[in-house]
């Protein structure tokens, strides 16, 4: 079978984006939540370098969550009825997605803290 260009590549890569976003609530929410950061990066005016933070924390909030949406539409598939380690598998996948949050959030409160609480 013969490799896919890098361009369908990326088309079956924007076509999962696009399912992930239409399909998945927390997806939708956590780009919001991204809009409403850079917005308020920008008026906070922060750092080069805390924009680099910010922007990785995003993107890997989001990643986590592609991730996530992966994992559970293969155990869907894979078992369709309930079985106590599917729901293991969705639980970690979710976990991971969390903790992926709770980082980005720790990391925004010390970026945007430092702004916020000394009147800069």
């Amino acid at each position: 079978m013969p490799p896919h260009s890098i361009w369908r590549s990326m088309g079956f890569a924007l076509d999962g984006l696009r399912y992930a976003f239409r399909s998945q609530r927390s997806l939708q929410i956590e780009v919001i939540i991204a809009g409403f950061i850079v917005v308020i990066g920008s008026v906070l005016g922060i750092s080069r370098l805390e924009w680099v933070i910010v922007i990785i924390s995003i993107f890997f909030v989001i990643g986590m969550e592609l991730i996530n949406t992966a994992i559970e539409a293969v155990v869907d598939l894979v078992s369709p009825e309930y079985h106590p380690v599917a729901k293991v598998a969705k639980d970690i996948a979710s976990a991971a997605v969390l903790t992926s949050a709770v980082g980005g959030l720790i990391a925004g409160l010390v970026i945007f803290g430092a702004y916020i609480f000394s009147g800069r």
